[in-house]
């Protein structure tokens, strides 16, 4: 559970990720606390089972542990600080991508597209037009902390052999 305060005092707004088993009622006093040095007084809240479902998976701190290319013929290593990614890749023919997989620790948003967006890879052919759908769909739909994504696009194309210095 964490807390931001964005804008000064008394007008700023408040934002509380939660992820994992809290009590409700202990998030807003967290909020109001950290945020806004106020205490509120909370009556009744409303819990959401399914919200809870969906995040059980979610709940162990290691959910940025992504595990994966141990197995592949070649692998690309990238390193920030204590963040660390790695990709490995299969390649057939020396013309398509076989397989393809990620691995590291580092934050993503949603936590299982990076595993998407490798995998819709597989079968593709080892031209531009791959790297660049490679490059927008990082861009676009996946939010990466802890690593950049250009070092990834370049892990990327040293992996398939079409990396430009």
């Amino acid at each position: 559970m964490g807390t931001t305060r964005i804008g000064p005092r008394p007008l700023a707004t408040g934002v509380l990720e939660i992820m994992g088993e809290f009590e409700i009622e202990d998030a807003v006093q967290c909020i109001t606390r950290n945020l806004f040095d106020q205490r509120l007084r909370v009556q009744s809240l409303r819990r959401d089972l399914d919200l809870q479902r969906l995040t059980k998976p979610y709940e162990d701190p290691r959910w940025t542990r992504f595990n994966g290319v141990e197995a592949y013929p070649k692998k690309c290593s990238l390193r920030n600080g204590n963040f660390h990614l790695r990709l490995g890749i299969s390649i057939i023919e020396e013309k398509y991508i076989g397989d393809m997989s990620i691995d590291g620790s580092f934050y993503a948003a949603p936590p299982n597209e990076p595993f998407n967006l490798v995998n819709t890879l597989a079968g593709m052919p080892i031209t531009d037009q791959t790297i660049f759908t490679f490059e927008i769909r990082l861009d676009k739909q996946l939010e990466i902390y802890g690593i950049e994504k250009d070092e990834i696009t370049c892990c990327f194309k040293r992996l398939v052999g079409l990396y430009d210095e």
